[in-house]
C-alpha cells in the first residue's frame, strides 16, 4: 500500500512543486526536511523512473537557490538587528562568525555553511546586510545550491541502485544514510570552524579584518570591527582572568552590532595571560577542593602587581591609549563608550572619570572610584549588578547618593537573582542567562541613546 502511494506521488504533477516549496522553506526554517526530501525523490526516481532524476536536481537547486536569494535581500533590507530572535546571543554570535568567514572567503563559507544547522540563514541574512555584491553572491550562491542538490540527490539515487524491488525501503535508507551522512558533515565543518582554544599566544589568534591581535603603543588589544558603516567605538575592558575567550566573544557580539571595538589586554604584562586566567577559572570550578583551595594562593600572588599605586594609572593610560586608536577610526566620530566586567567594570568608572572623550560607561559590577573621581565623570553611566554580591550592593546607596550630589547621570540596575559575574557565560555557577539577557539588551540601548 505504502509503496503504491509513493509510486503515486512520483506520477503526480504536484510531486516537483511539492518538492520545491520544501527545499524553499527549508532555508528560512531548519526543522523544515528540504534534503531528506531531495533523497526521497531521487531514491523515487531511480526505483520508479518518475520524476525524472534531472528534474528532481534542476528544481532542488533553483529552490534552494531561490531561499537562499531571498534570505539575502531580507539582510540587506532590514539587517541583523530588526527583530528580536536576531539579537539573542547566540543568534549574534552567529552573525559574527558569518561576518568574519564571509570577510575571508565567500565562496567557501556560502558551499560549505550549507551543511551546518543555522549557518546556512545566519550567512546568507549577513551576506545581505555586509553589503556582499549581489553579482558575486549570486554565482557563488548558486554554484553552492547546485553541489548541494546533486550531493541530496546521489545518495538517494545510489540507495536506491543497490536495493532494487523495494521503493519504500529504498526511499527510508536513502533518507537515513543522508541525515549520518549529514550529521558526521555538520559535525566536521562545525569542528573545523570552531574558534581555536589558546588565544593567549599571538600565533594562534584567530587574525583577519574582522578580528585581529594588534598593537597599540605597546598594548596589545583585540580588535573587532563591523563590516558596515560604525555606529561607534567601544573600549572593552576584561576581567580579572584577562583576555580570554569570554571577553573575545564580547567584542564580536559588539562588533556584530555595528561598533568598532577594542579590548586591552591589561594584565599580561603582570602574569595573568589569557592562559593563565583560563586555568585559574578551571581550578576554581573544579569539584576537587584540593585543586580548588590551591587556585587561590596561585591568583592572589598573580593579582598582586595589579595593587601597586602606579598600576592603576599605567593602566588607565594604556585605555587612554586605545581611545585615542578609536578616536581615529573611519566612522567612530567620536562617539567612544566604554565598557568593562568586574576588574574591567571598575576601570570603566575610572576612565569615565579621566578621558572626557568618552560618552557611556558601562560598568558590570565594577567598583565605583572615591568621591572625588566620581565628580570628575563625564558621561552617562548605566552600572549593573547582581544582587548577591554584597561588596558592592552594601556601597550602592553612596555611590547613588555621590553620584546625584555630583549630577551624574547614573543608572544602576541590580538583578535580585544574579551575583558576581553573572554575564560571564563561560562560568557556569555564576551565570544568569536571564540577568544576562536583559543587561545585553539594557547595554544595547544605552549605547544607541548616548552614541546616537
Amino acid at each position: 500500500m505504502i509503496d503504491d502511494a509513493l509510486s503515486a506521488l512520483a506520477a503526480s504533477s504536484a510531486a516537483l512543486p511539492l518538492l520545491f516549496l520544501l527545499v524553499l522553506g527549508d532555508a528560512f526554517l531548519v526543522v523544515i526536511p528540504g534534503e531528506t526530501a531531495v533523497t526521497a525523490y531521487a531514491a523515487l526516481a531511480v526505483s520508479q523512473g518518475r520524476p525524472p532524476l534531472v528534474s528532481v536536481i534542476l528544481v532542488a537547486a533553483s529552490a534552494a537557490l531561490l531561499g537562499d536569494i531571498i534570505c539575502y535581500l531580507i539582510g540587506r533590507r532590514v539587517g541583523l538587528d530588526r527583530w528580536g530572535w536576531m539579537r539573542r546571543p547566540r543568534v549574534v554570535a552567529a552573525f559574527a562568525w558569518a561576518r568574519r568567514r564571509l570577510d575571508r572567503s565567500t565562496a567557501a563559507v556560502l558551499f560549505t555553511a550549507r551543511f551546518i544547522p543555522f549557518g546556512r540563514l545566519a550567512v546568507n541574512l549577513t551576506a545581505g546586510a555586509s553589503r556582499v555584491p549581489a553579482p558575486r553572491y549570486v554565482l557563488f550562491a548558486s554554484g553552492a545550491a547546485l553541489v548541494w542538490a546533486l550531493y541530496q540527490a546521489f545518495i538517494g539515487a545510489l540507495v536506491a541502485q543497490l536495493m532494487p524491488g523495494s521503493t519504500l525501503l529504498a526511499v527510508v535508507i536513502s533518507i537515513v544514510v543522508a541525515l549520518v551522512f549529514g550529521l558526521i558533515l555538520d559535525a566536521v565543518l562545525t569542528r573545523r570552524w570552531r574558534p581555536r582554544s589558546r588565544p593567549g599566544v599571538v600565533g594562534e589568534w584567530e587574525a583577519g579584518p574582522m578580528d585581529a591581535l594588534i598593537e597599540l603603543d605597546g598594548v596589545r588589544a583585540y580588535r573587532a570591527v563591523p563590516l558596515g558603516t560604525p555606529r561607534g567605538g567601544i573600549v572593552l575592558i576584561h576581567e580579572i582572568w584577562g583576555l580570554v575567550p569570554h571577553i573575545r566573544d564580547i567584542a564580536d557580539r559588539l562588533a556584530a552590532e555595528g561598533y568598532v571595538v577594542m579590548a586591552p589586554d591589561l594584565l599580561s604584562d603582570v602574569g595573568i595571560t589569557p592562559e593563565f586566567g583560563e586555568e585559574i577559572q578551571a581550578m576554581l570550578a573544579d569539584p576537587d577542593e584540593e585543586r580548588r583551595t590551591a587556585a587561590q594562593p596561585r591568583l592572589r600572588a598573580a593579582l598582586a602587581p595589579t595593587r601597586v599605586p602606579d598600576f592603576g594609572h599605567t593602566a588607565v593610560q594604556r585605555l587612554r591609549a586605545v581611545v585615542d586608536a578609536l578616536d581615529v577610526e573611519p566612522g567612530v566620530d567620536g562617539r567612544i563608550a566604554v565598557i568593562g566586567f568586574c576588574f574591567g567594570g571598575s576601570y570603566a568608572f575610572a576612565l569615565a572619570a579621566d578621558d572626557h572623550r568618552v560618552r557611556a560607561a558601562i560598568p558590570f559590577y565594577g567598583q565605583a572610584p572615591e568621591a572625588d573621581d566620581i565628580a570628575r565623570i563625564g558621561c552617562p553611566v548605566l552600572a549593573l549588578y547582581g544582587q548577591h554580591d554584597p561588596a558592592l550592593i552594601d556601597a550602592l546607596p553612596e555611590v547613588r547618593a555621590t553620584m546625584a550630589a555630583a549630577g551624574i547621570d547614573f543608572t544602576p540596575i541590580v538583578y535580585p537573582d544574579a551575583g558576581h559575574a553573572f554575564f560571564n557565560d563561560s562560568n557556569a555557577q555564576r551565570y544568569q542567562p536571564e540577568a544576562a539577557s536583559d543587561a545585553w539588551d539594557r547595554t544595547l540601548v544605552f549605547l544607541t541613546e548616548k552614541l546616537g
